[in-house]
Formats: C-alpha cells, sequence, structure tokens
C-alpha cells in the first residue's frame, strides 16, 4: 500500500509534464473541436494563389499611377516677308501725281514702306519711309513732275526677313493746257525814221488776236504819209497826223513795212514775235 501511492504520483507528474510540454506551456485546456461540414468550395492551388496576388497588384499599381500634366506651349509667331502690292497712280496732273499700293508686316510688329520713282524703271528717287505696325494701305503725293512726262514707279516694304517690292507700274503727267487766246494791242506812233510801240515789245502768244494801232507822226514824216503792209495786212495810205487799227490772229511771227504810199520807197521794217 504504502509503495503503490508514490508510484502513482510520479505517474501523474509525468503525464502533466508531458502534456505542458506539447501544448507550448498554455495551461488552458483546448475546447474541443466541433465536426467540421463538408464544403463543396474548391480551396486555390499555390499556382491560382499566386497568379491573383499579382493580378492584384497590378490593379493597385494603375490606380496610384498619375498621368503627367502637359503644360501647353506658346508659340513664336513665324515672320515672313512683307506682302507688297503696287497700285495705279491717281490725281494726275501737268506737275502732281499720287502714288498708291497695298503692304503687309508679314507676321512682324512693324513694317517700313516707301515708293521708289523715276523717268527710268532704275529709279532714281525714294519717298520718305514710314514704319507701319499693321497691314493697309500705302499713299504718297509727288509734286514738281514735269508735264506731258512718263514716270515708273513700285511700291516696296521692308522687315526683320528682308525686304520685297510690288510689281512696277507706270504713269504720264498731263500736258500742260494750252494758252486761252487773248486780245493784245499795241499803238504804233510811226515817221519816216521809224517808230514806237507801246507797250514793247512786240510779243504775243500763238493764237491771240493782235490790235495795231498805227498813228502816222506829223513831224519827220513825207507829205504823202506812210503806208503798212505785211504777210496778214495792208493799211494802205495813212495821212500825217492821221490813225488806223488793223485786227488779225496771230499763228507764227508777222513782219511788216512801212512805205511811202506813191512810190513804194521802203522806210523801214519790224516784226511780231510769238512768245
Amino acid at each position: 500500500m504504502n509503495k503503490t501511492i508514490p508510484m502513482i504520483i510520479i505517474a501523474l507528474v509525468i503525464i502533466i509534464g508531458g502534456y505542458l510540454f506539447f501544448s507550448g506551456g498554455d495551461q488552458t485546456p483546448a475546447p474541443a473541436l466541433e465536426p467540421q461540414p463538408t464544403s463543396s468550395v474548391v480551396t486555390p492551388s499555390p499556382v491560382t494563389q499566386a497568379t491573383t496576388s499579382v493580378q492584384t497588384q497590378e490593379v493597385e499599381e494603375d490606380e496610384i499611377v498619375e498621368e503627367p500634366i502637359t503644360e501647353p506651349v506658346e508659340s513664336t509667331p513665324q515672320v515672313a516677308l512683307p506682302t507688297i502690292t503696287t497700285r495705279d497712280a491717281s490725281n494726275i496732273t501737268e506737275s502732281e501725281a499720287t502714288l498708291n499700293g497695298n503692304y503687309d508686316t508679314g507676321g512682324d510688329n512693324t513694317v517700313s514702306v516707301w515708293f521708289e520713282y523715276g523717268l527710268t524703271q532704275t529709279f532714281d528717287s525714294q519717298t520718305l519711309h514710314v514704319n507701319k505696325t499693321d497691314s493697309g494701305l500705302m499713299s504718297v503725293i509727288l509734286s514738281d513732275l514735269q508735264d506731258n512726262t512718263t514716270y515708273y514707279f513700285r511700291a516696296t516694304g521692308e522687315n526683320t526677313k528682308g525686304t520685297s517690292s510690288g510689281t512696277i507700274q507706270s504713269f504720264r503727267t498731263q500736258p500742260k493746257p494750252a494758252p486761252q487766246p487773248q486780245t493784245r494791242s499795241f499803238q504804233i506812233d510811226a515817221n519816216d525814221a521809224g517808230y514806237t510801240a507801246t507797250p514793247s515789245p512786240l510779243t504775243v502768244s500763238a493764237g491771240d488776236t493782235v490790235q495795231l494801232t498805227f498813228t502816222v507822226l506829223s513831224q519827220g514824216t513825207y507829205f504823202a504819209g506812210l503806208q503798212f503792209r505785211g504777210s496778214l495786212f495792208d493799211t494802205g495810205a495813212i495821212s500825217p497826223g492821221s490813225s488806223k487799227t488793223i485786227e488779225f490772229t496771230a499763228e507764227s511771227d508777222v513782219s511788216f513795212t512801212a512805205y511811202w504810199p506813191n512810190s513804194g520807197v521802203r522806210k523801214w521794217s519790224a516784226t511780231i514775235r510769238i512768245e
């Protein structure tokens, strides 16, 4: 009896120590496992699980990727040569004309425009250069031109890209208007020795109507008086102290001569000049 009790105690110690060893030292008794019902869910194989994990990772990475923001870039305007057009001249007189043209800046901030002109197409003259900031019309008035003369001209422009010109144009100034015919009157005081004309000299314009009043002076004149003959008139005999007026149209120089009426002796000559 006494030997049996110690043996029982030793056996209990061994059983309790083994239980503690295999349970990791947890002295709380594990709950009894309940039987699990049979499930039709198939547990994915390790390969399937790895594939699913990779796909999930790709989705997560796509979600955090940010698209780069593209800032708008301001383009620099392209500058080209200015476009220049020469237009017809206008307001043409015998001494003036207006030159006309069109221009654009070629996309530049400013363009300098002017006209070249002259009696030949080499253009020996220029107008002032004028700076413009936008496209439009250009006009310049030329003065002190020669009448009835052909001039050549063209419009020209320059920007930072370079210089360009329009086509060459021409115009002809008007001829001077023909002078209007006038009536020119002269007083001729004459004797055998010669004459005095008032006004003097005896000059007229072509086409003028000429009135000559001849007065024969008593002093220094033959008793029969004087006779005045020319290509356009014949006064007949004019007695000393008497006068006579004749009229004609002068187209060219007109000469006349004083004679003694009865003998036809030539005394002197004079000429009315066309100026």
